[in-house]
């Protein structure tokens, strides 16, 4: 018995030696399998965290950008209406000049002078019908 039990310590030994050389010895039921470890919760946690914070940056981004976008709405609208209020005050200023240049033009010809630019621009008229027949 004693040549046995012999044996099977230099078996163990030379198995050992030949593992930590080799790695592990794979025998014709077993394949070697790569020992991974299951996540804790406190990887689980941290996952969780890095994730949230990422979002909050994002959100950051997105408000910022919100808050600058609306700034200039604001800045636009405000133009615009100026814009559009000095419009409404000048068009009635620019009507009121034509109608007052037209007043004028038509004040400083006399009587005759205005009846002849009539006939001539009825002449005018009448040729121009005349040569289109």
């Amino acid at each position: 018995m004693g040549k046995i039990g012999r044996k099977k310590d230099t078996e163990q030994k030379d198995g050992a030696a030949a593992d930590a050389m080799v790695g592990p010895r794979v025998t014709k039921n077993t394949l070697p399998v790569e020992k991974t470890r299951d996540p804790t919760l406190q990887d689980v946690l941290q996952a969780i965290t890095a994730s949230c914070e990422a979002l909050e940056w994002k959100m950051y981004a997105l408000a910022t950008d919100y808050t600058i976008l609306r700034d200039d709405h604001r800045h636009l609208a405000k133009k615009v209406a100026t814009t559009e209020n000095q419009v409404k005050k000048l068009l009635p200023e620019e009507m009121q000049k034509e109608r007052q240049k037209a007043m004028e033009a038509v004040a400083s010809l006399s009587g005759s002078d205005l009846s002849s630019h009539i006939r001539a621009d009825e002449e005018l008229e009448q040729s121009g019908s005349d040569q289109d027949s």
